[in-house]
């Protein structure tokens, strides 16, 4: 059953799933409205799950779930990656690809692909305090404390210890 995300509890589970390019207004709209039914419905085992969803920035999908009222299951994880695909899709999106690191730069998003990093933190255009969006939060609580953080905070702090050596 949809809820609130305001009203899920920090505990909560999110999945962030990040688009390779900014989702218009319309593709936000019809997107909504695939969650909002997704969520309505969505169940684990036969019982209703308390899930919500928000697209942020127009770049990022974030679903989530609370875990203290029903745990999802395998099976109900499953249907949600397949509703992410199935988004994936419609719009021509690439909702998957977990080798590119998306970051702020004077407020703009901006992508770039891993194999890159090294490069752009010797040429100085990727900093220890580049913000960078750490899409690997599990909880909502991680979503609201620790999804926009510092490059050398996040997973990318190895880059700047052998680069900067």
């Amino acid at each position: 059953m949809y809820i609130n995300f305001n009203e899920l509890p920090n505990n909560s589970r999110v999945w962030i799933y990040q688009a390779d390019r900014d989702l218009s207004k319309e593709e936000c709209t019809s997107i909504d409205v695939a969650l909002l039914q997704f969520t309505s419905a969505w169940e684990a085992h036969q019982h209703p799950l308390q899930a919500s969803f928000q697209v942020l920035y127009h770049r990022f999908i974030c679903l989530a779930v609370d875990g203290s009222y029903h745990e999802p299951s395998g099976c109900s994880i499953d249907k949600s990656v397949a509703i992410i695909r199935q988004i994936e899709q419609m719009f021509d999106l690439k909702l998957f690809d977990r080798l590119t690191v998306a970051y702020l730069e004077n407020g703009n998003i901006k992508t770039l692909k891993n194999k890159d990093i090294r490069q752009k933190i010797a040429s100085g255009e990727f900093s220890p305090e580049t913000i960078i969006f750490n899409n690997i939060v599990q909880t909502k609580e991680e979503l609201d404390r620790n999804w926009k953080i510092a490059a050398s905070q996040s997973w990318l702090s190895k880059y700047f210890e052998t680069v900067m050596a």
